[in-house]
């Protein structure tokens, strides 16, 4: 029950962090309420998306090379799951240690 509980902080933590991060990396004076509602609604579609569709099939495709035997495909297929989701995570504009972040609770 308590590891639950961190891991979700963590993941809240986290992306409040990144919400901050892209917020303040845009340079401008003004902040528009419009940009900050876009700005949650791809953080959330992004962890529920993460969550709910790549939790069942991450975890397959590691056991499934896992069952292998063969360390370093592991390890390329862990390094390209953390990569992946870093790519999509940057590509709709959270950051990249987000990506990597959820990566690392998937694996």
């Amino acid at each position: 029950m308590i590891l639950g509980v961190t891991v979700i902080e963590d993941v809240i933590i986290i992306s409040m962090l990144a919400k901050l991060q892209s917020i303040t990396s845009t340079g401008r004076n003004q902040l528009w309420i419009s940009e900050v509602v876009i700005s949650i609604l791809s953080e959330l579609a992004f962890v529920v998306g993460i969550l709910c569709i790549d939790s069942r099939i991450i975890p397959r495709i590691v056991n499934y090379k896992g069952s292998t035997d063969l360390s370093d495909l592991l390890i390329v297929a862990i390094l390209g799951v953390t990569f992946g989701l870093s790519f999509v995570a940057s590509e709709i504009g959270i950051s990249v240690a987000t990506g990597a972040f959820f990566a690392s609770i998937l694996i």
